[in-house]
Parts: structure tokens; C-alpha cells; sequence
């Protein structure tokens, strides 16, 4: 009997590949999240291996998530935080940034398969303790385009600072030219106000050539 039938014969699948529960997926809290956040647990738990009992210490940063996904890392982290909402995922160590950054470790709820301080870990299964409450989806206005600050010269600066300081421009320089286009706008409108229309200063100035007196009737 050839290998392929032996594996067939035992029920077994052939190659690696990544278990899904059904009573995940057919709970209320998989079917109201979305489904970049569906994608992102299935890449996220890729790596989980009962032989390596690894659950607890899984990981997947957000650049190697936006590139096996094909989204932008915001998405990825917005999608990170709905699986937490929903009860699938737990961090178990938060994540670090810099030349010897590590990502976050997370936790799947729906199995076993890890050791965290010495302790076994339990399928919890937090996403059939789900509340109702939906996740909101909606970014609000701050997020959409967030103003990072940036380290320059050993100083944190903000965008419009750095740009300045990229062109050579400092930051007293930059708010007294600020400044001064705010007057001469405010100027501009002084003057729109106290000018007269155009059509009638045209009238008054034809009237009065021809009636230099400024008495009615023909001269």
C-alpha cells in the first residue's frame, strides 16, 4: 500500500495545514467580526503545533501580516484589536519597538497546546462569552490620518515641524510667517468690506465727468 493510502486510510490529512474548530465558526462572535479580522486569526494561529506546545508565544507582526494579507498595517492592527474584542485572541506579552523590537505574543482562546508561567493553558473559548456588543469599525477622524510624531536631531517634533526643518526653516521663523499670511488675509477682508462694488464706483466716476458741477441737466 502505497503512503498516500496509508494516510487516507487512518483519516489523516496530508501535508501541514491549520484546524479551524466548527463551534468557532459557527458562534455569533466570528459571524458579526469581519473579514480581514477572519484572515488575520487564520494567518495568526498558522504556526500553532500541539508537538511544539507554542500556544501563549505565537506571534505575527503587523509588516509580515500587511504583506501575507495584502493590507496596510493600520488594517492589521484594527483588525488585531477586533480580535480581542470578540474573545478569540489575548495578548500575553505586549510588543516592543526599535532596532531589537519584538512582536506581540498572543494567546488563541479556542485551544490548548502552551505553558505560560509554568502553568498549562486552557482553551478558554472567550468568544462564546461574548456580550453582544459590537465592535466599532468606524475609525474615528484622529485615526484616520494620525500625526506621528518623528525623532529628529534627538528631538520628538511633529510633521509640520520636521517639514520645516528639513528645508532649513526653524519653528520661529515658520510661526512668524504663519502669522503674517493670517494678517494680510484679515487685511484683505477689512478692505472687501469697506470697498464699494466696482458697478457703482464706475457710475459715480461717468456721472461725474460729464456733470463736473455735479448739478443735474445738461451743462
Amino acid at each position: 500500500m502505497s503512503n498516500k493510502k496509508k494516510i487516507y486510510s487512518k483519516g489523516r490529512i496530508e501535508g501541514r495545514w491549520t484546524p479551524i474548530r466548527h463551534q468557532m465558526m459557527d458562534s455569533a462572535a466570528w459571524k458579526q467580526m469581519s473579514m480581514g479580522a477572519r484572515w488575520l486569526y487564520i494567518a495568526l494561529v498558522r504556526p500553532l503545533s500541539f508537538e511544539e506546545d507554542n500556544n501563549g508565544k505565537i506571534f505575527l507582526s503587523t509588516r509580515r501580516a500587511s504583506e501575507q494579507l495584502g493590507a496596510s498595517q493600520d488594517s492589521i492592527c484594527f483588525w488585531y484589536r477586533e480580535l480581542e474584542h470578540y474573545g478569540f485572541i489575548v495578548m500575553t506579552q505586549p510588543g516592543t519597538i526599535g532596532p531589537n523590537g519584538k512582536a506581540t505574543r498572543w494567546r488563541a482562546t479556542d485551544v490548548g497546546w502552551g505553558r505560560l508561567d509554568g502553568k498549562s493553558i486552557e482553551a478558554t473559548k472567550d468568544y462564546l462569552k461574548w456580550t453582544g456588543e459590537i465592535f466599532e469599525r468606524v475609525r474615528p477622524k484622529s485615526e484616520n490620518h494620525p500625526i506621528k510624531p518623528h525623532r529628529v536631531n534627538g528631538q520628538t517634533v511633529h510633521r509640520s515641524e520636521r517639514a520645516n526643518r528639513s528645508l532649513g526653516v526653524s519653528s520661529e521663523r515658520a510661526n512668524r510667517s504663519e502669522g503674517d499670511a493670517s494678517e494680510r488675509r484679515s487685511n484683505r477682508t477689512d478692505l472687501d468690506q469697506t470697498t464699494p462694488p466696482l458697478e457703482k464706483v464706475g457710475a459715480t466716476s461717468t456721472r461725474n465727468a460729464r456733470n463736473p458741477n455735479g448739478h443735474g441737466g445738461n451743462p
